[in-house]
């Protein structure tokens, strides 16, 4: 991080709180268009010491469970069977933390007939340090778990997702996602096809994406189309940091730092 992008986060860690939400005031998107949300059914605020395990029978193609990894006291794991009969497990690390209560959801992200699993989780960053992360387990056909696992400044109820949108009003889910860079907020969108996320280049919906707003210290929703000369604000692609358990009967590294 060079001087000026440093400064920028020192004035941002002052002037923001520690929450999501402050950001859409550097978001381009209309408020009607942001409004578009995915809905989603809530299953579980997960409670600190739980103990017990929990199934849920709509997720996947024959119901997915939660329950505690062997030996481990905090710590979390998700097991079913894909379509053949296999089992599977993704051990997701702790979900309830000093920052907060993880919140788990369902809903057919891709529409693909299985109903996929949202898991929020707080974390303790302010500033430009994330404030949350997503663990958005998708399904392909045969019933097998890919991971998208993205971290930035998402926040959520016991209803929903505020960063999951429908911008086109047909069930297909889209993640907003903000990052800061150069001095400029850079606002990517992702989609979901077939149980993988890709990210979106060009026009959809009423933005063309990525787009980009300037932080003026004062909330700026106006639309930059060029960068002022010298800044080249950029942001990783993090779509590609999917994963989808193949081959194997287990997923590892979700929910690291």
């Amino acid at each position: 991080m060079n001087i000026r992008t440093g400064m920028c986060a020192f004035l941002l860690s002052l002037v923001l709180p520690a929450q999501a939400t402050s950001f859409t005031d550097y978001l381009p998107m209309s408020d009607s268009e942001y409004a578009q949300k995915r809905a989603l059914k809530p299953l579980l605020t997960m409670p600190y010491d739980a103990e017990q395990n929990w199934h849920f029978r709509k997720v996947g193609v024959a119901g997915v469970t939660l329950e505690k990894m062997p030996n481990e006291e905090d710590y979390w794991q998700l097991t079913a069977k894909d379509r053949a009969g296999k089992s599977w497990t993704v051990p997701v690390g702790m979900l309830a933390n000093i920052a907060g209560k993880g919140q788990l959801y369902r809903a057919d992200l891709d529409r693909n007939g299985i109903q996929d699993l949202v898991i929020w989780l707080p974390s303790t960053g302010n500033g430009l340090a994330p404030y949350a992360h997503l663990i958005l387990m998708t399904f392909t056909r045969e019933g097998r778990p890919c991971v998208f696992e993205p971290r930035g400044f998402y926040t959520a109820s016991k209803t929903g997702v505020d960063d999951l949108l429908d911008l086109q009003g047909n069930g297909h889910t889209q993640l907003l996602d903000m990052q800061f860079d150069s001095g400029y907020w850079i606002t990517s969108l992702y989609q979901v096809k077939d149980a993988k996320w890709q990210r979106v280049h060009g026009w959809f919906g009423k933005l063309s994406y990525p787009a980009l707003t300037r932080f003026t210290y004062t909330p700026n929703r106006k639309l930059v189309l060029k960068p002022i000369a010298g800044r080249d604000p950029q942001t990783e692609d993090l779509a590609q940091t999917q994963r989808c358990l193949i081959k194997g009967d287990v997923l590892y590294g979700v929910n690291q730092n």
